[in-house]
């Protein structure tokens, strides 16, 4: 009879028999009795942790050919070992063998950072795994090691680790509702710029429990593409949210953003009525811990930040302000709104409860912050080109809606 328990196991071919696994790991192999007339092929398990076993099984698959599995001893069912093999062949079939290779980086890679490189290039493997080549010495430039930020040179030899990989794409492709969002929101698109109206909820790319972001929904609608995020909006955000079409581009316009070339304006409803127009140039530091949340805040010691608030409308409990900035920090508006009194409407980071809750019941279901215009110099061409998105009818109602209740 087989045991009642199964748990973490590998399966790989091997010869019949039972073999003793490594310290501390027991290891078995099974195989079809002779009598049997079918051939299953002999399976080797190791031990782990603890998950009931049934006669169907239902297994989940991890990385490589990972299973489950207490203690397995010798099987003489043959419904288990076709289920077995079953798994194995239906895994390894949706998986790819990478063998190591030398890449040497062309002129259109240069300048980029070796960990996004590897991101670009494996595409179809976790992050974490990406990370761990890097920590553990498995990419090579010229011979070395190299930090994840290290800037790549035209002519470099970057040396790859052999990988087992599983297209995300394929395995997991994005559901119909996300993609829907994506309709006719294409602001501008050339050969070397995309620029789109993000939709509010929809993070920029995956990540932190988010398993798609504009990024991987456009590249799934636009396979053909090469397509990168020039700049972030929060997940909250709408608006305006641009791409480049090739990594030289991607250059071009992240010096725009370094040199502060390219100017942001965003629509904010903040708390309060703000009567004259404010500048705020005050230093942010991200990641702090504040009652066990990771915030951004204000530091003397952290990077440059300037955001400029003119009012647009206002009455004596909140105002419409224009918010021009020239840095993109993480959180800029949200926190230096929150550091001159008018916070954000509906920031629940930053903003304020009695307020969100007030105009929670009036039918704000977001935060209140829209990325209006985005202008930067054209990569190719360097003429000027202002791109705008408007406020979305939801925001647009409301204002008008809570403006009237004055």
């Amino acid at each position: 009879m087989p045991p009642a328990c199964i748990g973490q196991y590998s399966v790989q071919q091997g010869s019949p028999g039972v073999s003793a696994g490594a310290e501390g790991q027991d290891s078995y192999q099974a195989k079809t009795p002779d009598r049997n007339p079918l051939s299953y092929g002999c399976f080797q398990l190791r031990h782990s942790s603890k998950i009931p076993l049934k006669r169907n099984l239902s297994l989940k698959t991890g990385c490589l050919r990972e299973y489950t599995l207490k203690s397995v001893r010798y099987y003489s069912n043959l419904a288990i070992l076709r289920q077995l093999q079953t798994v194995v062949m239906n895994q390894n079939s949706s998986k790819k063998n990478i063998p190591a290779r030398t890449v040497e980086i062309p002129a259109e890679q240069a300048g980029r950072r070796l960990d996004n490189f590897l991101l670009g290039y494996f595409d179809n493997i976790p992050k974490t795994r990406v990370y761990r080549m890097l920590r553990k010495g498995e990419v090579r430039v010229n011979g070395g090691r190299n930090k994840p930020d290290y800037r790549l040179l035209e002519g470099d030899r970057v040396r790859l680790p052999p990988v087992f990989a599983e297209s995300r794409t394929e395995a997991h492709p994005p559901p119909a509702y996300l993609l829907s969002l994506l309709d006719n929101t294409v602001i501008y698109e050339d050969d070397s710029l995309l620029v789109v109206n993000k939709p509010a909820g929809v993070a920029v790319h995956a990540g932190s429990g988010e398993k798609f972001g504009i990024i991987e929904l456009l590249r799934s609608l636009r396979p053909e593409e090469s397509l990168e995020l020039v700049h972030r909006l929060d997940k909250a955000t709408s608006g305006c949210l641009l791409l480049a079409r090739d990594h030289r581009v991607l250059r071009h316009l992240h010096d725009q953003l370094r040199q502060s070339h390219t100017v942001k304006q965003y629509l904010a409803l903040l708390k309060g009525r703000l009567n004259t127009a404010r500048e705020v140039d005050a230093a942010l530091v991200k990641n702090v811990r504040v009652a066990g949340e990771r915030k951004v805040q204000l530091d003397t010691e952290g990077k440059a930040a300037s955001s400029v608030f003119k009012p647009l409308q206002r009455n004596r409990r909140m105002t419409l302000a224009r918010v021009t900035i020239k840095t993109g920090r993480t959180h800029q508006i949200r926190v230096h709104a929150a550091a001159i009194g008018h916070p954000v409407a509906g920031d629940d980071k930053y903003g304020d409860r009695a307020f969100n809750r007030e105009l929670c019941r009036s039918g704000l279901k977001r935060m209140f912050l829209h990325a209006e215009t985005l202008t930067i110099k054209h990569p190719e061409t360097g003429k000027l080109c202002s791109f705008t998105a408007p406020l979305p009818e939801e925001l647009a109602a409301l204002l008008q809606q809570l403006m009237m209740a004055r």
